[in-house]
């Protein structure tokens, strides 16, 4: 099955009516924007957080009527048939991990406490985001409610990648019938 991640935008950019290109939505993916700022963008021409929010369920939905695995994007909220799977970790091994996937950039590792503060710092915007798309959409989510908007979370310290990529897949075949070498429905996963 094809993953959509990043490509959700040129989707989103083909949908729009005033064809915009993927990259001006960039900024926006999965983050929120102040008011101020979004008057800003719309006066001299940029995209808004409003044209993306209106664009982002029907291009998901789009993606959806094909099999495929989208990342992140608030897909769970809007796909209410499809497996949705959300990965986890603990702060320390994300930041170890962060910092192992900057070996070899221009500036060699990433800091432990800048890794932490780009960490957590993604995960204040990506959960205003849902918050706001979750909103949009008419619905209220307390923190009850946001464990229990997924079928499956796995945790890849208690499992490593293997063993969680198995427990997904365990999962796909239970809930959709899914089975290596056929298609399937969606699977939403989320960070």
């Amino acid at each position: 099955m094809p993953i959509w991640d990043k490509e959700i935008l040129d989707v989103i950019a083909r949908q729009s009516y005033y064809h915009y290109q993927a990259r001006m939505f960039e900024l926006l993916d999965e983050r929120t924007q102040s008011e101020i700022d979004a008057f800003a963008d719309s006066l001299i021409g940029n995209v808004s957080k409003h044209v993306y929010l209106h664009l982002l369920p029907r291009a998901v939905l789009i993606i959806a009527q094909s099999d495929a695995i989208i990342l992140g994007r608030g897909a769970h909220l809007l796909l209410p048939g499809a497996l949705k799977v959300r990965i986890v970790a603990p702060i320390d091994v994300r930041v170890r991990n962060l910092v192992q996937a900057q070996t070899g950039s221009v500036c060699e590792t990433e800091p432990v406490w800048a890794a932490k503060k780009r960490i957590r710092t993604s995960d204040r915007e990506r959960e205003a985001f849902i918050n706001e798309l979750a909103a949009r959409l008419g619905r209220k989510r307390s923190d009850s409610d946001r464990e229990a908007e997924y079928d499956l979370v796995v945790n890849t310290d208690a499992f490593g990648i293997q063993e969680a990529a198995s427990l997904v897949l365990a999962a796909a075949k239970q809930r959709l019938g899914f089975e290596v070498g056929r298609a399937a429905s969606a699977v939403a996963p989320s960070p």
